[in-house]
């Protein structure tokens, strides 16, 4: 918002969780517990819970027309943010409303159609509540009358664990990098869909990575970042791929 309102040219926005203390990894557990299994499993109809992770990312923002003007690489452009928190009575965790709203009001500020996104990249922590409500909410905001995804789901939490407060940022890392490379990654661990997505075991559930191949005239690639909170908040991020003009240099 600042960089949008000229307040300010270039942003470094950063997150780092180093939860490997045994006292925050057994107050986490208790709250909402650990894969017993020790693998995470997101959406799988198997999975139960998430894995620890430690994580740090840093990501440089700046306005579309100076990262050009100034020759940089970018490897995503952000359209729209959707925030949202539940109001659910006896608990704070996150809902499949709020979800679904943070959705509505990320693509609304995007001016983007649900339809145009090929990848998701989800919360999806193989905890079963967390990934019964985030189900929910995709199933009602990108899926079709049969529950079929027509974009790809994934989750840096299969790959790296959750690395806490810095997750949402390492999914718009991963996202990002996805976008600038071209490539719809596999699901990890994946090997049966939650019942809410039992349509999307194919297209929407990849097992492999692929190369993501678009038509450039139906614009450019698009994905959607998403965060759950323990405090109930969902947070939705719209990124597109930039296709520049001319060589780029820098970093």
């Amino acid at each position: 918002r600042a960089l949008r309102q000229r307040e300010l040219d270039v942003a470094l926005a950063g997150a780092v969780d180093m939860n490997g203390d045994v006292r925050s990894l057994l107050a986490t557990d208790a709250v909402r517990p650990y894969s017993r299994a020790g693998c995470a499993r997101p959406f799988d109809s198997g999975a139960d819970g998430a894995i620890p992770g430690e994580g740090a990312a840093c990501v440089v923002l700046k306005r579309l027309a100076d990262a050009e003007r100034d020759g940089d690489r970018i490897y995503s452009v952000i359209r729209g943010v959707g925030t949202a928190r539940a109001n659910a009575p006896g608990g704070n965790a996150p809902t499949a409303a709020a979800y679904e709203q943070a959705l509505k009001r990320a693509y609304s500020e995007a001016g983007a159609a649900p339809s145009t996104v090929g990848l998701l990249e989800s919360h999806g922590s193989g905890s079963p509540d967390e990934d019964a409500a985030e189900a929910r909410a995709l199933t009602t905001f990108f899926g079709d009358p049969k529950g079929s995804m027509a974009c790809a789901i994934s989750s840096a939490k299969a790959d790296v664990g959750h690395t806490g407060v810095a997750c949402g940022l390492v999914s718009l890392v991963k996202a990002s990098l996805c976008l600038h490379n071209a490539v719809i990654p596999g699901l990890r661990n994946f090997r049966k869909p939650r019942h809410e997505l039992a349509g999307s075991s194919r297209g929407g559930l990849p097992h492999v990575t692929r190369h993501w191949v678009r038509n450039r005239a139906e614009g450019p690639r698009r994905a959607g970042v998403s965060a759950m909170g323990a405090e109930g908040g969902c947070v939705h991020v719209v990124l597109d791929a930039h296709h520049a003009t001319r060589a780029v240099v820098g970093h």
